[in-house]
């Protein structure tokens, strides 16, 4: 798609949007983003985590400098184009800032509690401070993308309009090129009294009447959530904060104090760069993680621990400073790798 044109006709120049359509222009952005030409980029990091490192098996490797800018190419979009402010999840907290003492307890697997069963199995991703959304591919290499989501606010906007869906309260988002030429069309409606849900249906051949068939056909069927990465360990009532690449790189967020943020990535090779290089540096010590060598830096903000998953990749953890150290390696101690 043109980000350009949707930039035009939804971007700060135009008439103030509803929730609802910039929950769709985001969901949007988000499908198209993951498209192949982009998928082999990776996530690049940098600044706390030494030079170059690289999430993915992307083409070749960029720096990063802002510390924990963990935010991709397609949220960096869609917060631009949607007016969307991503939460600061990956700064710890700020020197003097009290903390409550982590207590670590076993974590939850993750469900995911809707379905969709004509589209087949869904992927599934979570952007920084938002739900899980399944993202379903389609033949003509679109994507339907089902979410939760809460009640629209507010008078309905430009290409919004007010529906009912089998008696149930909804709104219809239409989002279209310059040219006329619709790019999705989103469905926000009440699935069930209470139960808000957000349909989109990307593409040249989105339409209403598409987007109305397969809310219909959305039933309440729990399906697993299945990351590359599963953590084990993670503290007392932090809830998930966003996953990436099938979890590949996932955190867990302290919801009274969402700037303190576990983060867990895996890299192809174990993380070899000087621990020096860390930002803010101040000790480094050698330990064991699986019966493997890892290394635990602590510097005046953060924890960081690298260590060698079984298939020889890199794992790479990073915890705010109210983590002892030994719970930072009991946490990377409960760190598995459930998909190649």
């Amino acid at each position: 798609m043109n980000e350009i044109s949707l930039l035009n006709a939804y971007g700060p120049q135009a008439a103030e949007l509803s929730d609802a359509a910039r929950r769709a222009a985001r969901e949007r952005l988000l499908a198209e983003c993951r498209a192949p030409g982009m998928a082999g980029d990776g996530i690049a990091l940098g600044g706390a985590l030494g030079k170059g490192t690289r999430i993915g098996t992307g083409r070749g490797l960029r720096r990063r400098t802002p510390r924990w800018a963990f935010v991709s190419v397609g949220l960096a979009i869609a917060a631009m184009t949607a007016g969307v402010l991503l939460p600061a999840l990956w700064r710890t907290a700020s020197p003097g800032q009290t903390a409550d003492p982590i207590r670590l307890v076993a974590a939850a697997a993750f469900e995911f509690p809707y379905a969709l069963p004509g589209l087949g199995k869904p992927s599934f991703t979570a952007e920084p401070g938002g739900p899980i959304m399944a993202v379903y591919p389609e033949p003509d290499g679109s994507e339907v993308v089902l979410t939760t989501t809460t009640a629209p606010t507010g008078e309905a906007g430009r290409g919004e309009r007010e529906i009912t869906l089998d008696g149930r309260p909804g709104r219809i988002t239409v989002g279209t090129k310059e040219s006329g030429v619709v790019m999705f069309v989103a469905l926000t409606w009440e699935h069930r009294p209470g139960v808000w849900l957000s349909l989109t249906r990307a593409g040249e051949n989105a339409t209403e009447k598409v987007v109305l068939t397969l809310a219909r056909e959305v039933t309440d069927q729990p399906q697993e959530v299945g990351l590359m990465l599963t953590v084990g360990l993670v503290p007392d009532g932090w809830r998930l904060g966003m996953f990436k690449d099938d979890g590949a790189i996932l955190s867990y967020i302290d919801p009274a104090v969402p700037s303190r943020a576990l983060t867990v990535w895996r890299t192809p090779q174990p993380d070899t760069s000087p621990d020096a290089e860390i930002e803010g540096f101040e000790a480094a010590q050698a330990v064991t993680v699986g019966g493997r060598p890892a290394r635990l830096v602590r510097t005046a903000d953060f924890w960081r621990l690298t260590a060698t998953l079984p298939d020889g990749s890199g794992v790479n953890l990073m915890a705010p400073r109210s983590f002892r150290s030994e719970q930072v390696v009991a946490v990377a101690e409960s760190v598995r790798l459930t998909m190649p």
